[in-house]
């Protein structure tokens, strides 16, 4: 009766520590790539030319707001693509993207972009201009930089009208209403990424994967039979995100270069990048599994030995 109950509560702290161990990677996961740092360095790593059209052929809302002001504070027509590509604007919108992303899940207030903002964004793009007119044979005044700066200052009221805050953005529309796939929508990803990077549910599953560790480990303190319950926690972990890899570089890369033909580029480096991520935890879980079977091998000899 004590062996089956030793049976039945290993295995349910087995199962305990594959489902919390599941969970604390994928928050790990989206809590790396939902970094300020991380997503300017994807946005900066591809050529976002793409984002200029949506998928029906029409020019997303955000880069109709940024045209408008960069026409609004006489940046020339010819040059805004290139402009609306650049490395300077790649980082501002990346800001822009974190600050909505942090009030969408955490409901934390973004900071205001600031006029400021507004003119180190269009300082940093007058070589993107100047380049860009050289190669239509035209020339960037050197009078122009300053009449730039000087409209932004002049009129940095109608400026920042083009800009609304994340909260501003998202009273505008209604979550539930807007179908990423099927019947998914915004706010059941909003939900998800809520539940997965909450910091009091990231704690909680952290500490019962702790308490089932050790518990697993006094359960068997005698025998040492833990250790073929770690290698088979292991072993369905790798399978499990070795499955999902594969699953990410295959049959989803194929369905939204499918759903999406001209942001192929784009979809193939960021599910590149979050395999990448991936294969770090499996190297480690990997690692993990070649030690406790070493170990499970030595404990099985010295058994033998003593008997």
């Amino acid at each position: 009766m004590i062996l089956m109950l030793k049976k039945i509560t290993s295995v349910f702290l087995t199962i305990l520590i594959l489902i919390t161990g599941i969970f604390l990677t994928i928050s790990f996961l989206l809590k790396w790539n939902l970094r300020e740092k991380e997503i300017i360095r994807n946005l900066k790593n591809n050529d976002l030319s793409f984002l200029l059209q949506d998928r029906s052929g029409k020019e997303p809302v955000f880069v109709t707001e940024m045209r408008h002001f960069l026409e609004f504070v006489n940046i020339p027509s010819d040059t805004i693509d290139a402009v609306l590509n650049s490395d300077a604007t790649k980082t501002f919108v990346g800001k822009y993207t974190h600050d909505f992303l942090n009030y969408l899940i955490y409901q934390e207030n973004p900071a205001s972009i600031t006029k400021e903002d507004l003119k180190i964004l269009a300082q940093a793009n007058f070589k993107v201009i100047e380049q860009k007119l050289s190669e239509n044979h035209k020339v960037f005044a050197s009078n122009e930089s300053q009449k730039i700066l000087n409209f932004i200052d002049s009129y940095s009221g109608e400026v920042m009208n083009f800009f609304p805050t994340a909260n501003q953005l998202l009273q505008k529309i209604d979550q539930g209403s807007i179908t990423l796939y099927k019947d998914i929508t915004l706010k059941d990803v909003t939900l998800s990424f809520q539940l997965f990077l909450s910091t009091p549910i990231i704690c909680f599953a952290l500490t019962l994967l702790l308490i089932s560790f050790f518990l697993l480990l006094w359960i068997h303190r005698e025998t040492q039979e833990y250790f073929s319950y770690f290698e088979a926690i292991f072993l369905i972990y790798i399978f499990l995100f070795v499955t999902v890899e594969i699953v990410l570089s295959t049959v989803l890369k194929d369905f939204l270069m499918n759903y999406w033909e001209s942001a192929n580029t784009f979809i193939n480096y960021f599910i590149n990048v979050l395999c990448k991520n991936l294969w770090f935890f499996l190297l480690l879980v990997t690692m993990a599994l070649i030690v406790v079977s070493i170990l499970a091998k030595k404990n099985k000899k010295k058994i033998l030995t003593e008997c």
